[in-house]
């Protein structure tokens, strides 16, 4: 059987594309290509440093892993029963 909807269903469905491209998937993008620069406002600078940020991040910042522990505690503990209870609860016996 020929679908002969192809072209009313690309047309819908390209708005949706457009917003999510535009919205979220280009700054997604940006911000993981801009994370591979080291970035100066004064003066304007933006070498390349490849991973070392990462890198620097998960093994020499003291700050990180205890932060990273703390926002775990506050999800799991607090929000994930929430949740669950409002998902569990808007659906109908």
């Amino acid at each position: 059987m020929k679908q002969k909807n192809g072209g009313w269903i690309a047309l819908f469905l390209a708005p949706a594309c457009i917003l999510f491209i535009l919205i979220f998937a280009i700054p997604l993008v940006m911000v993981f290509v801009t994370s591979l620069f080291d970035y100066r406002l004064l003066p304007r600078t933006f070498t390349f440093v490849g991973f070392s940020n990462f890198v620097q991040l998960f093994t020499e910042d003291n700050r990180f892993w205890p932060i990273f522990g703390n926002s775990q505690v506050a999800f799991y503990p607090l929000h994930l029963p929430r949740d669950s209870w409002y998902a569990t609860s808007l659906h109908p016996v």
